[in-house]
């Protein structure tokens, strides 16, 4: 996932703050009115079929949309638990282990060199 995707998803999950339900239908209805088209429907849509299958929100009777436990705790601190700070994190993680790995690398030869280089 990007970093991009991220934050669509994380907007898409604050248009459900305070803990609001929604259809399908009427999120339709609403972004027609701002937009004057479904362009920007679409990828909301699918941000809300991928929310909806990584139990962020759940469906409930006649098609209704809210927040599942999971995603109120996620929106409770969006900033250290929703998918863009998942993704920064990640990055973070990345760098700190290669860093490592140098590291030890150096560690490595230095060590061979003191020992085969200067007891000579």
């Amino acid at each position: 996932m990007d970093l991009q995707k991220a934050k669509s998803l994380d907007q898409t999950l604050q248009m459900f703050r305070g803990n609001l339900s929604h259809t399908l239908e009427g999120i339709q209805k609403e972004q027609l009115k701002v937009y004057g088209n479904l362009e920007k429907y679409y990828p909301i849509e699918n941000d809300i079929k991928y929310l909806l299958g990584d139990d962020m929100l759940r469906e409930v009777q006649g098609g209704i949309i809210s927040l599942s436990n999971r995603g109120f705790g996620a929106l409770a601190d969006v900033n250290s638990l929703g998918y863009k700070a998942k993704i920064e994190k990640g990055k973070r993680d990345n760098i700190i282990k290669y860093v490592v790995f140098v590291l030890s690398i150096l560690t490595f030869l230095i060590l061979l060199y003191k020992t085969f280089v200067l007891t000579k």
